[in-house]
């Protein structure tokens, strides 16, 4: 079981600096371009709350952090060094070397959805701190629901949400996982790339789940020829030569 253990540290750990790197920019970018949209209000929209989380820019910031992380996985074999020794090296089978970077890449994707969130709501405060003659306090959450990117974060009593954006997470954080294991592999993986444009960029309204629907099915059949491709369990592993 340590082995496993170690298995999984050197997946989540090597991966760790650069997810949290990729999402501190990713919350400074968003609370800038927050401020600057809470200054400067659109004509035709207003300043509305809701406006400033839809915004399309401040969606993008979340997709091409996404991104990034992806293309970090997909490196993450071809960098040498440790990281590349110790998981060639670690006497373990070839169903751990699969599962454990699946397991990785989903915890790390579910912190995506944490800083997200965070952002979010700090989003929020900080409209309410610039902003107090617009919305009285209990009724500027109430407001911010209205945005499909902070309600898709936060569904609250959304049952279906909670369903789409679980997997959503999920389903990326598995396919992470598969970029890491290919790349160890000497393989390049197709990144879900459209299926993160889709998840930001392109707003359904509350009640409305069809765009969700379409997405999510796109993404995971993405996801199961991907995990199709990978090594058999069966599979039998290299002898290593002891000195």
């Amino acid at each position: 079981m340590k082995r496993q253990f170690s298995l999984l540290m050197l997946v989540s750990r090597s991966q760790l600096y650069q997810t949290i790197l990729i999402l501190a920019a990713m919350a400074v970018v968003q609370l800038g371009l927050a401020l600057w949209r809470i200054q400067h209000p659109d004509i035709n929209m207003g300043i509305a709350v809701e406006n400033v989380l839809d915004w399309w820019p401040f969606r993008w910031t979340a997709a091409l952090a996404m991104a990034g992380l992806f293309v970090c996985f997909g490196a993450m074999g071809r960098r040498g060094g440790r990281v590349d020794y110790t998981w060639y090296r670690l006497p373990v089978s070839q169903t751990a070397r699969v599962l454990w970077p699946l397991l990785g890449g989903v915890l790390l994707f579910l912190l995506v959805w944490a800083v997200q969130l965070v952002v979010a709501v700090g989003v929020v405060f900080l409209y309410g701190q610039l902003q107090p003659e617009r919305y009285h306090q209990q009724t500027l959450f109430l407001a911010a629901y209205r945005s499909s990117y902070f309600h898709g974060l936060l569904p609250l009593a959304d049952g279906w949400r909670w369903v789409a954006t679980s997997f959503r997470y999920v389903g990326l954080g598995l396919y992470g996982g598969v970029a890491m294991i290919r790349s160890f592999r000497g393989k390049r993986t197709i990144h879900p790339f459209v299926s993160l444009i889709a998840m930001n960029l392109i707003t359904s309204g509350l009640g409305s789940y069809e765009w969700n629907m379409i997405v999510l099915g796109v993404l995971w059949f993405m996801l199961c020829i991907a995990i199709t491709q990978l090594p058999g369990r069966t599979e039998p592993e290299e002898e290593e030569e002891t000195p």
